[in-house]
């Protein structure tokens, strides 16, 4: 392997290095080899790791080879993201030289570790520990890495009620993005803080001094919110509010008409203020500062204000039981309470911090690094108040995909208990830290039941206190490429899942088989996996959820060698059951059964010597429901569906709930989630439909003709013209 290659096609971070630092590849051309690594040295040394990155990259078209180049490419990789890059080198290094740096089998474990491969990170930093001469500090460190690996295999995917996306690149940029806080009244807003190029501060370093060459972006506090079902570009708050120091938004009043945000000239020191929103003419020339018993100056912070009267926060103030403790303050007649720590069953040696109080008024979540129960760096902890014994329970770890190898932070739960939004560094990440959603597939009860009074910190005060491996191997069973087999007619039988961890239960396994079968022995075959559910949860997450089932069948299908651009997954929801959910009032779980599956269809199959058809479910006529047969009939040839959307995150807008026969596709190659509305027989009727959303000020959307379940093009139309005479109305709009 030419290690002077490894790399190059990560082209962005030259762009981005030329916006941030203004020079150019010609100016480069014209340094010496040697100053160019002085640079890439200097860059590295200052954890400058993009940056550096790319003059390594740079410096290698001169010289390739050096093992110590080598080494820092990969670590720079590691720290950018790129976490495939990164193994490449490491891996080039233990195969070609001899000598090499204990670091080597350090990165390899983090890189596993990223991946949560825990066991191959375990088994890498053990390598390190024996070769490493170390200060009794970096043993520590590793063993902690090692401890959370042992977690982590523990835990395995324990939190299958969730799926977890990245906000996208509209909300997040290059930087970090954290803190999000849901707006009090606006469900669909998001307030958050983000380093970014562009925010008034500029490039500063740690004591808050401009630094142009080395320096991180100082904080502003932004917001998003959805536009057409989808996140739309962040908005800057005000230059009243935002200034050239780091500003964070630290949450709001009960009715949102208070802000409470922080002010400093690093993120670890400064004051805390608040706003009331007032026009500019009403405001006064400074905002007022919020006086409690935080004291930023001395780094408290990430607080949680719960009813404008108990204050949660995290501090390093003596007294405290190692690292960042959680405290709590009440407000009362004459001021704020002393502060004083929620207890050795919370908080620990390690750092607790980033706490939101959900709105039963017993239920905590926050944040911690204690490797005897986290996975990564902070994971996201829950624990509920027992007012029986006036304790908290032991703190549970809300489990992979919340958590992940990194750090995850700042989480709170929607007011319907149906999200929960993030920041975290996992390396799936835009830039540093993002912002993320976690969708839960039931409403969470903590929310369900609010509480306007707390009382459990009163009590306090009287009180004066899947195993991975296994889930591995079936993901990577080996299929069998004998293509010569004879094929008789198929029948592709339907993936039935009680929970999501049965999708690639052996039964399930042996019909994906049968399908790649089919799809390695005919190239022109292409697939569709159409997930249903039954009618638990709102529209839209029945939708989303579908697909991402769709998408773990699918994903067993790409594992065993068939391309990404032949797979297209549908999420139907709870749309077309075949059975009835409900019998005479009562819960029909066979009909339940019978509508939790994952159909398997072939398209282009027509000029095949055999005939491959889809299991159609055999229901009892007394729970039959006739939605199933009506979709099943209706796509078994030409029909028409009005796209609303093409995002890559789940639609957030009503018109899911507005309108008939909603669905989201996506074809794997391909980053985007179609939402289509409606489903008809003949142009005429899905143009009525397009016609009224236009009406009603939807724009953006058009009408896509579908071909036995798939999606066609104008100029795929018509070839079926002959056969489908009504494409020719859809042909002629078009034209």
């Amino acid at each position: 392997m030419d290690v002077s290659e490894i790399g190059h096609k990560m082209m962005y971070f030259s762009i981005f290095f030329f916006l941030l630092i203004g020079i150019s590849t010609d100016s480069l051309a014209q340094n010496s080899s040697k100053k160019i690594k002085a640079e890439a040295d200097l860059f590295f040394e200052k954890q400058k790791y993009r940056q550096a990155l790319f003059y390594y990259l740079e410096y290698q078209k001169y010289k390739s080879g050096d093992k110590n180049i080598i080494l820092n490419t990969a670590i720079c990789s590691f720290y950018a993201n790129e976490i495939s890059e990164a193994q490449k080198y490491l891996n080039f290094l233990i195969e070609n030289e001899k000598g090499i740096s204990p670091k080597t089998y350090l990165y390899l474990g983090k890189c596993a570790h990223a991946q949560l491969n825990f066991k191959e990170a375990v088994k890498q930093y053990k390598f390190y520990l024996a070769k490493a001469k170390l200060e009794v500090s970096d043993r520590r460190t590793v063993r902690d890495a090692i401890r959370r690996c042992g977690v982590g295999l523990r835990l395995g995917n324990t939190n299958t009620s969730a799926f977890v996306e990245n906000m996208g690149d509209k909300v997040n940029a290059v930087n970090d993005d954290f803190a999000p806080h849901i707006s009090p009244n606006y469900e669909d807003k998001i307030y958050f803080s983000s380093e970014r190029i562009g925010n008034l501060g500029g490039l500063r370093d740690d004591a808050g001094l401009r630094d142009a060459k080395f320096g991180s972006y100082a904080s502003d506090m932004f917001y998003t919110k959805i536009v057409n079902g989808a996140w739309a570009a962040t908005t800057p708050l005000s230059t009243l509010l935002n200034t050239p120091r780091h500003d964070v938004i630290l949450g709001f009043n009960e009715t949102g008409s208070v802000l409470y945000f922080f002010k400093g000239f690093n993120t670890y020191s400064g004051e805390i203020f608040i706003d009331t929103f007032k026009n500019a003419e009403e405001r006064s020339l400074f905002p007022g500062q919020f006086e409690s018993e935080m004291n930023a100056a001395l780094g408290d912070g990430r607080p949680a204000f719960v009813n404008d009267s108990i204050l949660i926060f995290d501090s390093r103030r003596k007294g405290g039981y190692g690292g960042s403790d959680l405290y709590y303050s009440i407000k009362q007649a004459d001021g704020w309470t002393a502060a004083k720590n929620l207890g050795s069953v919370v908080n620990s040696a390690y750092d607790e911090t980033t706490p939101f109080l959900a709105a039963d008024g017993f239920t905590l979540y926050f944040s911690s690094n204690n490797s005897r129960s986290s996975i990564g760096g902070m994971d996201i902890f829950q624990t509920t108040y027992n007012k029986e014994i006036n304790q908290w329970t032991k703190p549970k770890n809300l489990g992979i995909p919340i958590n992940s190898s990194a750090d995850d932070l700042h989480f709170s739960l929607s007011k319907d208990g149906l999200k929960a939004y993030l920041s975290s560094d996992r390396k799936e990440s835009i830039g540093g830290s993002d912002l993320y959603i976690a969708y839960f597939k039931e409403a969470q009860d903590v929310q369900q039941k609010p509480s306007t009074h707390p009382h459990f910190f009163t009590d306090l005060d009287q009180k004066a206190i899947n195993i991975p491996s296994k889930q591995d191997d079936i993901w990577t069973e080996e299929v069998s490429n004998n293509n010569d087999e004879p094929l008789k007619d198929v029948t592709l039988s339907a993936l039935y899942y009680k929970e999501d961890s049965d999708i690639l239960a052996q039964k399930n396994i042996d019909k994906l088989n049968e399908l790649i079968r089919l799809l390695q022995k005919y190239p022109s075959l292409n697939a569709i996996l159409a997930s249903n559910s039954d009618d638990t949860g709102p529209t839209q997450f029945n939708l989303f959820f579908s697909i991402k089932r769709a998408e773990i069948a699918a994903g067993y299908l790409i594992n065993n060698g068939i391309s990404a651009n032949r797979i297209t997954v549908k999420g139907l929801g709870n749309n077309y059951p075949v059975a009835q959910n409900i019998v005479d009032g009562a819960d029909n779980q066979m009909g339940r059964q019978l509508n939790r599956r994952i159909d398997l269809l072939v398209t282009n199959s027509e000029e095949l010597p055999i005939k491959i058809s889809s299991e159609i479910p055999q229901v009892s006529r007394f729970i039959v429901d006739k939605k199933g047969e009506y979709y099943r009939t209706t796509t078994n040839g030409l029909s028409y569906k009005i796209q609303i959307a093409a995002i890559q995150q789940m639609y957030n807008g009503g018109l899911i709930n507005e309108y008939p026969d909603g669905m989201v596709e996506r074809n794997l190659s391909s980053p985007f989630y179609q939402y289509t509305l409606g489903l008809y027989r003949t142009y005429s009727s899905a143009d009525q439909l397009q016609k009224e959303l236009n009406r009603n000020g939807y724009m953006d959307t058009f009408i896509v003709p579908y071909i036995g379940g798939k999606r066609v093009s104008v100029d795929e139309s018509r070839i079926y013209t002959a056969i489908y005479p009504d494409l020719i109305n859809f042909i002629q709009e078009k034209e």
